[in-house]
């Protein structure tokens, strides 16, 4: 055991100095933060300016001047962000006096030679009302609190996202140990949910400020979000309440003893009135309300006269980020054919008014082009009140003038060596016909196995005292069964037990078209007595179970016998069908115009009998990305590496979709992210080569091989095991998802979605997540129109049924593509 650990360190090491890359490094950010950015007079808060770094910037950064703005150095941590780069921070206390709005001027700081400005950011400061303030008990004393809900103090436009906060002040006596949420009412208004303001690092911690009020020393604790007015007139946000968990001393036994104490603060209703915007607007405005600016960049690498160009837009700024629509390509629409956008992910929380949001748009040339057209954005600026307008810059492009033939992609598209880095686009189709011949090139890897097997042959016949184990054991899936019969059985003596036991069993082992009428009448019983409150059925009698028991296991056998029956004739219907070429060539030529939908019918046509093979299922995939259906392509993708695991193309383009989506998958280390550029095969190789000269060697030496080639024996015993150890450790750290969930457990989010994230360590929520399409998950539960999944990252929660997709089987209903159901 000794001996392979210190050789997996060892390998370890040289798989790390083998592989190590330093990626090229962007230019770091200098980003600013404020705790609180509604405060009152004299308040002061914090604000934390942090860069990321390899190397500890020169000094420390020039205080800007700022009327009516006091700002005080606290210090500057440093904190660990990975191997090499560390997370500088300077906090600093900044507090005004003054009513109104201030702007907080950007800072400067030097690193590497360059000077780094950080955003400027709004402090707004007001003077707390007197119906702010309210009595609140605690341990059985009455202490003055108060709380209030801030906007900015400028009227508001329809569609026009301002921020917004619930502060809460409590005497400085009391420390705070936890918050959560502030749940308001709204009315004509749509506003994410309120969450507390926390500290940059570590997470988890609590915003405070400090005041004095009334002569006393105050802390304030903020929850932060944004409001969005949806129609002109009064509108209002509240009344509701904060949770808040304060920690206090408590006299007992002549002790002062902290205890916790949970507080559900109430805050006050607060209107404000949102304007109209003026008209007549532009006939270009959508909605696009706050201060943008716009950025095109365009994929134009390998393009041929014709082919589809990759758009992405980004628009950056403060406004309604989650709600504005696509730039328009400001061009002749006979010009050149605009495809239907999607959205990517947004940089910055959805909490902030500030940040990028991304856009994908695909379009294609009508005729000779040299230069993509500008994007335009037009949008409402609330402050100078006034319409804008702001375009991208022309992108010219070469085309290379190559003919086209039938059946070929409209792009020229990388091929499976090239890094998942440097791929501008997915890998093209496949021809599934060939894997059907025998000459192959998948499967004459696997020749050289025939060598050392006829060796092994020549020796094990000279050994007599060897037994070959049988090759067939009893059905796994027979197995499975009756284990499960046995829990069932074994169920608890309740109702409850017994019934959610039988309940399992029918939805896992047996499939709706094989339950008949007894079958729905034990799931009807169960949901009666286990998922209604107060249900008051009579319990089971023995003879009532022992029915069931023979029901299910009789019920089962037909399921796993009919099964059996259909991999045995789909297998001899796929044997005696001839390729199906021709539909094969008319799913090519529609790939080749455009037409993906009927690829994907075509292709499904072809196995009407049958399963997908591996490399239909790449190209179904393939016509899903084209499609924009990205969660579909991901399932597909990984319907082909289950039938296929060394699918060379389908193991790519996944691993392209992710990066292009942001999908929640497993989260590898730098050594197993590096494992993974290397095929699977030459480890899998690796480790048979060194398990077939360890069996050789052994086979030798009792088949008392000649003199002459004993020292070859020897050394094979104990280089072989060597280098069958040095695969096997590079093959168990190579990535997969079996650590998360065996593949019939595994899932895939078909659809960009947003839940109630809870964590697995926890009950209480995390927040409000945006699961992107492609993420991995595993079902966990499934109550009628919607599934409890877990993520891969260990975070659970409710989805709709409809965006959950299994990766086997493979042959099921074909999925349809839903809304996004993001929140």
């Amino acid at each position: 055991m000794t001996v392979t650990r210190s050789f997996s360190v060892l390998t370890l090491a040289l798989l790390t100095l083998l592989f190590a890359q330093r990626a090229g490094a962007a230019d770091p950010e200098f980003k600013a933060w404020l705790g609180s950015a509604f405060t009152i007079p004299g308040e002061h808060s914090e604000l934390w300016l942090a860069v990321v770094s390899d190397t500890r910037p020169d000094g420390i950064p020039l205080e800007p001047r700022a009327a009516n703005l006091t700002f005080k150095f606290l210090g500057d941590p440093v904190y660990p962000r990975n191997t090499r780069e560390r997370l500088y921070v300077y906090k600093y206390t900044v507090l005004s006096y003054v009513e109104g709005t201030h702007t907080i001027p950007p800072f400067e700081i030097t690193l590497n030679g360059k000077t780094l400005r950080s955003q400027s950011l709004n402090l707004h400061v007001a003077r707390l009302a007197d119906s702010a303030w309210f009595d609140q008990t605690v341990l059985g004393k009455n202490y003055r609190f108060a709380s209030t809900i801030a906007f900015p103090r400028r009227v508001s436009y329809v569609g026009e996202t301002t921020p917004a906060e619930v502060k809460v002040y409590f005497p400085a006596k009391f420390r705070v140990d936890g918050a959560s949420i502030a749940e308001l009412e709204r009315a004509g208004v749509v506003a994410p949910r309120f969450e507390v303001s926390e500290l940059l690092y570590p997470r988890h911690v609590v915003f405070v400020t400090d005041v004095r009020l009334a002569g006393q020393d105050y802390h304030g604790v903020c929850y932060r979000s944004t409001v969005t007015a949806i129609h002109d007139g009064v509108v209002s946000l509240g009344p509701g309440h904060a949770r808040l968990t304060l920690t206090a001393l408590n006299s007992a036994r002549g002790q002062f003893v902290p205890t916790k104490v949970p507080l559900d603060v109430p805050v006050s209703k607060r209107e404000f009135t949102a304007r109209a915007l003026p008209q007549p607007a532009p006939p270009e405005f959508r909605n696009a309300v706050g201060r943008f600016s716009l950025t095109a960049i365009a994929e134009t690498t390998g393009l041929r006269e014709g082919d589809p160009i990759t758009m992405r837009l980004l628009v950056s700024g403060r406004g309604n980020l989650d709600t504005l629509n696509a730039p328009e390509l400001a061009s002749n629409q006979s010009e050149w054919k605009v495809y239907p956008h999607s959205r990517l992910g947004r940089q910055g929380e959805s909490r902030d008014v500030s940040g990028v949001a991304t856009f994908s748009q695909i379009i294609r040339p009508n005729g000779s082009q040299r230069t993509i057209p500008s994007f335009r954005l037009v949008f409402f600026d609330p402050e100078e009140e006034r319409f804008h307008t702001t375009t991208s810059l022309p992108i010219p492009f070469e085309v290379a003038l190559a003919h086209r033939t039938a059946g070929t992609p409209t792009s020229i598209l990388p091929d499976v060596s090239t890094p998942v880095e440097d791929m501008e686009s997915i890998l093209g189709l496949v021809n599934p016909t060939r894997s059907m011949g025998a000459g192959s090139p998948s499967g004459l890897w696997r020749l050289w196995h025939l060598l050392p097997a006829l060796i092994a042959i020549l020796l094990l016949a000279q050994i007599t005292r060897l037994h070959i184990l049988p090759r067939w054991r009893r059905p796994s899936a027979s197995q499975a069964v009756e284990r499960a019969l046995t829990s069932v059985e074994q169920a608890g003596p309740g109702s409850r037990e017994f019934l959610r036991a039988s309940g399992s069993f029918i939805e896992h082992w047996i499939p709706p078209e094989q339950r008949d009428d007894k079958i729905a009448a034990v799931l009807e019983r169960r949901d009666l007595d286990c998922y209604r409150p107060g249900s008051n059925q009579e319990e089971l009698v023995e003879t009532e179970r022992r029915g069931i028991l023979s029901h299910l296991r009789e019920r089962a056998s037909v399921s796993l016998v009919a099964f059996l029956a259909i991999l045995m004739l789909g297998g001899r219907a796929q044997a005696a069908t001839a390729a199906p070429d021709e539909l094969y060539r008319q799913a090519e030529a529609a790939w080749s115009e455009g037409s993906y939908r009927a690829a994907i019918n075509l292709y499904e046509l072809a196995h009407e009998s049958a399963p997908l093979p591996a490399d239909v299922l790449y190209n179904v995939g393939n016509c899903y990305f084209q499609l924009e259906e990205r969660g579909l392509a991901a399932l597909y993708y990984h319907r082909a590496l289950h039938l296929e695991p060394h699918h060379a193309e389908a193991r790519q383009n996944l691993a392209f979709l992710k990066r292009k989506t942001g999908a929640i998958t497993m989260e590898r280390p730098p050594y197993q992210q590096h494992l993974g550029k290397m095929k699977r095969n030459l480890f899998s190789a690796l480790t048979a080569a060194g398990i077939w000269i360890t069996v050789l060697a052994v086979l030798g030496i009792f088949a008392s091989v000649s003199r002459v080639l004993r020292p070859m024996v020897w050394t094979g015993l104990s280089v072989g095991p060597l280098i069958a150890v040095a695969g096997g450790v590079c093959l168990g750290l190579y990535p997969n998802d079996l650590e998360f969930a065996p593949i019939p457990e595994r899932a895939i989010m078909v659809n960009k979605v947003a839940f109630e994230a809870r964590t697995e360590a926890t009950s209480s929520s995390a927040g409000v997540i945006s699961v992107p399409p492609g993420s991995l998950c595993r079902p966990l539960a499934r109550r009628g129109a919607w599934t409890y999944v877990e993520l891969a990252n260990e975070v659970r929660g409710w989805v709709p049924s409809q965006v959950v997709r299994q990766i086997v089987p493979s042959d099921d209903e074909k999925p349809k593509k839903v809304a996004d159901l993001s929140a």
